[in-house]
């Protein structure tokens, strides 16, 4: 059984997750995709104070959630990877992080929140390649007055890649292999690179499903409450054979000039060449994606799943479950906290 109701803010839907089980994978007890009003929040800040806190209060309300503790992924606004520190033992390292985070990030430290990832020593050269992340304070405590306005308890507040890789360790997927989990969602996908299963870095890029969709409805002409039909039942939809075309030779292909960009970047600052590719998000299942990567990088893709099995009494919520199991990754990341 998980601590915490896991919490997750994409372009298109508040999601909102408790879980059963035990171990590395979920079973969905209850969970509410709620819809997010145009312009209610954008990149992980909140716009609209009072549409923002209805949404909390609407998938509470809607949803058979128990009163344990909340724990929400937030999409960090900074993200500085690759910084190379001096090392002499761990306890020195990490006491001293937050100073060496005023060197390198260029913020001022009273504004922000600041967490950290060591993604490896080398004991030899005496140094450390460390990550990190930080979120303004001021933006944390509007997301705790939404929630207690809200009358919610939230417990944690994360960052989303955080969540998904300590999601990929809890899994037990393979920790020795340099990975990427390609995290995709409505407005953009985020590559993701672990090393060791730690966090690495994240690099940001604006082709997601929104993208895809905008392809369909101007070179197919298919209507926009028909596009996700369309893409969810390609052996039923009229509209298939142009639905698969345009994914094929026009979206994945941009999708993926991304990815490699990413990749000669990670690989050039210093980072081992990721062997292995996990697909994650509402976008995770997209036709041909695995495939895809591999006739690309030659790398082996497949959808990260936690899912043992789905409990919720919710039918809508099962048949958006089993269309895209990787929907609620980091809800379910961060209620496994």
């Amino acid at each position: 059984m998980s601590k915490h109701v896991g919490l997750n803010f994409g372009a298109r839907f508040f999601k909102v997750v408790e879980l059963g089980g035990k171990g590395g994978t979920a079973e969905i007890v209850s969970a509410q995709f709620i819809p997010v009003q145009n312009g209610a929040f954008a990149d992980g800040q909140i716009m609209d104070f009072a549409a923002t806190s209805e949404l909390v209060a609407k998938a509470y309300s809607t949803g058979s959630f128990s009163s344990k503790p909340s724990a929400l992924a937030l999409r960090s606004g900074i993200v500085v990877a690759g910084v190379k520190v001096p090392f002499i033992n761990e306890t020195q390292l990490r006491n001293n992080l937050l100073f060496i985070a005023d060197q390198y990030l260029n913020i001022n430290l009273g504004e922000y929140s600041v967490d950290y990832n060591i993604v490896r020593i080398d004991k030899t050269a005496l140094t450390a390649n460390v990550v990190f992340v930080a979120n303004r304070k001021d933006t944390i405590s509007d997301y705790v007055s939404i929630f207690n306005s809200a009358n919610v308890n939230l417990g944690i507040i994360s960052d989303e890649s955080i969540a998904l890789c300590n999601l990929y360790v809890r899994m037990q997927l393979p920790m020795k292999e340099p990975t990427i989990i390609l995290q995709t969602g409505a407005s953009e996908t985020c590559v993701i690179f672990l090393e060791n299963g730690t966090f690495a870095r994240r690099d940001r890029c604006n082709i997601g499903g929104d993208f895809c969709n905008s392809l369909l409805a101007n070179d197919a002409s298919i209507p926009k409450d028909e596009i996700e039909l369309a893409k969810t039942n390609l052996g039923n939809h009229k509209s298939a054979e142009s639905v698969k075309k345009i994914i094929e030779t026009e979206y994945l292909p941009k999708l993926l000039d991304e990815v490699d960009k990413s990749m000669q970047t990670y690989v050039a600052l210093g980072g081992r060449a990721p062997k292995r590719v996990y697909l994650s998000g509402g976008g995770a299942t997209t036709h041909r994606l695995s495939n895809a990567i591999k006739d690309r990088f030659g790398l082996v893709a497949e959808v990260m799943n936690p899912i043992s099995s789905i409990k919720s009494s919710d039918s809508e919520t099962t048949n958006i479950l089993q269309q895209m199991p990787a929907v609620l990754n980091v809800a379910i990341a961060m209620a496994l906290r």
